[in-house]
């Protein structure tokens, strides 16, 4: 009970000597800033650390995109884990059922990379005149 007290006054004594200090002038207001600044910074930096860094898009039951006849997509991009934001990157895992079609896709911006593990499939890629410059 006498530590609880002593903890209270010493409390109370902060208060008072607090109240006595004069508002702070706008040199201490920036120096707090950037203090807040630089916490802000060390709290994105834990953020990094403790972030997730894995994800399975092999899950059938994660599937972005479903169809019973012809097959399922997961996508893996910075919304679902922060990973593929820093590397700028984003990861695409499709799965084709028999009878299943890729539709024609293009990406202004960036580089498609297509890796089949198995099955048969009909590849055909044209250029911008549509004159096949690939057909197997």
């Amino acid at each position: 009970m006498e530590t609880e007290d002593n903890i209270a006054r010493g409390l109370q004594v902060s208060q008072d000597r607090a109240e006595e200090h004069p508002p702070a002038h706008e040199k201490d207001r920036k120096v707090m800033a950037l203090a807040t600044l630089l916490e802000d910074e060390k709290g994105i930096e834990e953020t990094h650390c403790t972030a997730r860094i894995h994800e399975n898009i092999d899950d059938p039951e994660r599937s972005d995109f479903f169809s019973t006849r012809a097959g399922r997509i997961s996508t893996l991009n910075s919304l679902n884990l922060p990973v593929p934001r820093l590397v700028r990157l984003n990861a695409i895992r499709g799965v084709l059922y028999s009878g299943g079609m890729m539709l024609p896709h293009w990406t202004a911006n960036a580089h498609t990379v297509l890796y089949v593990t198995g099955g048969q499939a009909k590849i055909q890629v044209v250029d911008d005149n549509g004159q096949f410059v690939f057909n197997a």
